[in-house]
């Protein structure tokens, strides 16, 4: 994991000055301000080149402190998402499985495309190409970089994959680049188009430049809810958080301990799959202590305005921090198959996204597009990082439900893993063979959620 350390601190220092930085930049140049791109985004861009990852201008600590920052910063947004609860919707559950279905089929549809462009490389440039390249597209994008890399490694070490895990890491690396500029680009057409309806009071100063001047009415922050002689009541909500976060961070390390001395060597990957879904856990966890909160009756310590702010606090950081550190390295092993897979695959998820959530599902909802989108070539940290620009306050459901979903697709996804190891044992047929097994797997799960989830639920609306 990490500790906090004098790279820690100078971590967030650097942080702050690209945030006040990416704030000054919004405030100042309309091309920023006529698409909301938040400050948070333009300041992770500016410490990404800034940083010792491009020009290496500033020396600031962006390896494994600010990953352990991102890590904690989403357990804490997920935590405070539980503890502000949410309103009992109906078809809250049928949502879940929508994006978990969805999910699991636009996996699918990367595997697919990773297959065919090996079988197509094959067959007309490269005949000694790894027959099991294909799976990285949806191994670095579609899943964690620790899975990725997992299988990457095994590859590499059991079935002569030369490059394995630096391709999947590399794969990895561009899909996070992808989820942010695709994205964004995404994003700024469909406003340009009149996709996006436009943001309450868009055209005022305030909301333009971000910065609300001292003539203008300024909302307040939150309420008290402790008198200040006693404690102050951001420390009672830092506190609520932090015992959250003892109880979530507990419970896993007592899994992870169960499972390394109870099982096999081979569930260490296991292990860290499941710390891949701690946003997961942290919105378990705080829906839990909103909970006991309200059974011994003292849930009126807790006002949502405050908790509101703390949320934006982590995910301001937590977006600076995730971009800063994406790793602009890529290794010359396979180079220009590996551009070529991760940049185009990614715009056909996006492509696909848009098909599948706007055409067949008539989701017009661009910032939810944009989140499926940002999860599939990324992870959780982008999805709400893109959620965000259309959403500041996150009061759609949507990322909550994209957390329980990114749970279950995983399991609805085993299959994928079967399916792409069936090339390495064999040559062109073989690779014929898993994409057809992967479109039948993808279409049947299509067929499934079309007919006994989507239909239903337009039926019952």
């Amino acid at each position: 994991m990490g500790e906090i350390s004098a790279g820690s601190i100078m971590l967030f220092g650097y942080l702050s000055m690209a945030l006040l930085a990416g704030v000054f930049i919004r405030s100042q140049f309309k091309i920023f301000q006529k698409y909301l791109i938040p400050g948070s985004i333009i300041a992770g861009f500016i410490l990404l080149v800034i940083g010792p990852g491009f020009l290496s201008l500033v020396k600031a600590p962006l390896g494994d402190d600010a990953d352990f920052l991102v890590f904690n910063l989403l357990t804490v947004i997920f935590i405070i998402i539980g503890l502000r609860g949410r309103s009992a919707e109906k078809g809250s559950r049928s949502e879940v499985l929508q994006s978990t279905a969805l999910l699991t089929i636009l996996r699918s549809f990367q595997l697919i495309v990773g297959i065919l462009f090996t079988l197509v490389v094959v067959l007309l440039i490269n005949p000694g190409l790894f027959r099991g390249f294909g799976s990285m597209l949806m191994l670095g994008q579609g899943f964690e970089p620790a899975i990725a890399s997992y299988f990457g490694g095994s590859m590499e070490y059991e079935l002569g994959f030369t490059g394995g895990q630096s391709i999947a890491f590399a794969f990895s690396a561009i899909g996070f680049l992808s989820a942010y500029l695709f994205g964004l680009a995404y994003i700024v057409l469909a406003k340009k188009w009149g996709f996006i309806v436009p943001v309450t009071g868009e055209g005022s100063v305030s909301v333009q430049t971000g910065v609300i001047g001292s003539g203008e009415e300024k909302k307040s922050a939150g309420l008290l809810t402790m008198h200040g002689q006693t404690v102050e009541t951001f420390s009672v909500h830092l506190a609520v958080i932090g015992f959250a976060v003892l109880v979530l961070y507990g419970f896993l390390k007592v899994i992870a301990l169960m499972m390394v001395h109870n099982f096999s060597p081979g569930v260490v990957i296991v292990t860290e799959t499941l710390f891949g879904f701690n946003y997961l856990f942290a919105l378990l966890a705080g829906m839990a202590v909103r909970g006991l909160l309200r059974l011994l009756k003292i849930d009126a310590l807790i006002d949502r305005g405050i908790l509101d702010r703390l949320l934006g606090v982590a995910v301001d950081f937590m977006v600076v921090a995730a971009i800063a550190s994406i790793p602009l390295v890529i290794t010359l092993a396979n180079l220009w198959e590996t551009l070529l897979l991760s940049l185009g695959g990614a715009g056909l998820t996006l492509l696909a996204v848009n098909l599948l959530m706007g055409r067949v599902c008539r989701e017009k909802n661009i910032g939810r597009q944009a989140a499926m989108f940002g999860f599939l070539t990324g992870n959780i940290s982008s999805s709400i990082a893109l959620f965000r620009v259309l959403d500041p306050h996150l009061e759609d459901p949507f990322i909550g439900d994209l957390a329980y979903a990114g749970g279950l697709s995983f399991i609805a996804a085993l299959p994928l893993f079967f399916f792409m190891n069936i090339p390495v044992f064999g040559g062109l047929i073989q690779l014929a063979a898993a994409a057809g097994l992967t479109l039948l797997y993808g279409g049947a799960l299509f067929c499934a959620w079309y007919f006994l989830i989507y239909r239903r639920g337009r039926a019952g609306r």
